[in-house]
């Protein structure tokens, strides 16, 4: 299966899921993109040492749209997924799954199959019953329980990459006269770097980025009897200049900051790095090179993260879980192993495969025969 997958180096910029108004890209939250030029200078200095409000040449400032409300239809299949959280006011913002559960089974009866705890601060309900879950995401519905829940955009929304549309083809043509089995959300045609003059400049290209409605990608859309593919889209991995973790950006970071050179605390004198005149340190797996490089194995990792997330329509802390990666790795720390012997294989047994749970199955492209809604019931 042919997919788009972006294999530039980690950047500040907003995930994909976000739902739009309009066909204005979502602003890098933080810092504005930067040119080629400026990741090459971030690499040879220090990504934490750059200031998050410096601008960069090359870049273009963007609007941040209005958000759409994400509700599901009677098209989309089961599990009906919903996050609880506390309200952003409360001082405490720790949530237990019990106490969500009896709460919200006071509205929605005996529609929840299961309640459990999401990542920090979150709890995720999985319903039966579409109307149910868009009962509970309305607004104020749970706010005099100091309560507020949203529907993941991935389970409503799925985004493609279509090629090969000119650039004489306006994207609010693509939206309203271009014909798909998924209603068409927003467009936003993407831009590639050419040379002019001696300075980056930004040109449109012949891709766009296509947001559909509903949980499958259409296989493809058409405009004036000609087709055009639809590949899924697969994102930059996020990492943050700041504490140089991936998965979030510098503006939502609640860790210190990191010298990208050694991974210890920034330094207010570049002189006092330890590392100064040694090769970088990374501090996500402990090679020497810098947090952003490409082929620092952390980073593969997160990119496996973001490919499975994108590919079989599932949220980014599930696609660690099945590959087995950790949410939240700790900074690397040099740990010896020769105090322990090696064990034999023997004493590790062969166990059957897993079977494939269908609770999150992958639905990736409208088929000749679309699966039964009573097939994909839990």
């Amino acid at each position: 299966m042919s997919f788009t997958e972006e294999t530039s180096p980690p950047c500040e910029t907003l995930p994909h899921e976000s739902l739009t108004l309009s066909n204005t890209s979502i602003n890098a939250v933080g810092h504005n993109l930067p040119s080629h030029k400026a990741k090459r200078k971030r690499d040879s200095e220090t990504i934490a040492e750059e200031s998050p409000k410096k601008s960069v040449p090359g870049t273009q400032e963007r609007q941040i749209p209005v958000p759409l409300v994400c509700n599901y239809s009677s098209k989309d299949l089961p599990p009906y997924m919903v996050i609880v959280q506390k309200e952003s006011d409360c001082t405490d913002s720790r949530i237990n799954p019990i106490m969500v559960s009896r709460v919200i089974s006071n509205y929605v009866g005996n529609s929840i199959t299961e309640v459990k705890s999401a990542g920090r601060n979150k709890v995720l309900v999985l319903l039966n019953k579409y109307d149910k879950a868009n009962t509970i995401v309305q607004p104020d519905f749970l706010k005099k329980h100091n309560l507020k829940a949203n529907i993941p955009a991935f389970r409503v929304m799925r985004t493609g990459v279509v090629k090969n549309v000119p650039v004489d083809i306006s994207e609010e043509t693509i939206v309203k006269e271009f014909t798909s089995q998924a209603k068409i959300l927003s467009v936003r045609r993407l831009q590639r770097k050419v040379k002019k003059d001696g300075k980056d400049e930004l040109l449109p290209s012949l891709s766009v980025l296509v947001k559909f409605q509903g949980q499958v990608l259409p296989r493809a859309i058409t405009f004036l009897h000609v087709s055009f593919p639809v590949f899924p889209y697969i994102p930059r991995v996020l990492m943050c200049f700041s504490c140089l973790r991936f998965g979030h950006i510098s503006s939502g970071c609640k860790s210190s900051p990191r010298c990208s050179r050694c991974g210890q605390g920034r330094h207010n004198n570049t002189d006092d790095r330890p590392r100064k005149n040694l090769p970088p340190k990374c501090c996500n797996c402990g090679l020497e090179h810098f947090p952003s490089f490409t082929q620092c194995p952390s980073y593969i990792q997160q990119r496996q993260v973001y490919r499975h997330a994108a590919l079989e329509n599932i949220s980014y802390l599930e696609a660690r879980s099945r590959l087995g990666i950790s949410p939240s790795p700790a900074l690397f720390s040099p740990i010896s192993f020769s105090s322990f012997p090696a064990p034999h294989i023997s004493k590790f047994p062969f166990l059957p495969p897993l079977s494939r749970s269908p609770r999150f199955s992958s639905h990736n492209y409208f088929t000749a025969s679309p699966p039964s809604l009573h097939s994909e019931l839990l």
